[in-house]
């Protein structure tokens, strides 16, 4: 029987792994920090106003533990999806949606033009 021998990674692919891995977990640890400062600080007022502060409060961390819980799942969905379809399609479809809500969101504000949103979206 012939053995089958994996190519050892060299030490310079360990080294671009890590490097992209620490890279990746910062930005997604100051998303979730900026997030976080925001449902404390903005979102209260500004998307939950109440007569009463702590519903608005609550209502506000309810997001932010809705986007927590959800992303794992994303990750286990957009993860199967990339290594099936293609990882440089799903980070098209995953920057598309986002712009998507962006333009959305900004659209239900009124903060910029009906025509920008169409060219947005």
């Amino acid at each position: 029987m012939t053995e089958i021998t994996q190519p050892t990674p060299s030490r310079r692919m360990l080294f671009e792994a890590v490097i992209a891995s620490t890279i990746g977990t910062t930005i997604e640890w100051y998303d979730f920090f900026l997030y976080g400062t925001a449902a404390a600080l903005i979102f209260p007022k500004l998307y939950f106003p109440s007569d009463n502060e702590f519903l608005s409060q609550i209502s506000a961390f309810g997001t932010f533990t809705v986007g927590f819980l959800a992303r794992p799942f994303g990750g286990v969905i957009f993860g199967y999806m990339g290594d099936r379809i293609g990882r440089m399609s799903m980070s098209s479809q995953t920057m598309r949606s986002i712009l998507d809500s962006i333009a959305m969101r900004l659209d239900e504000a009124r903060d910029i033009s009906r025509y920008m949103t169409g060219l947005l979206i």
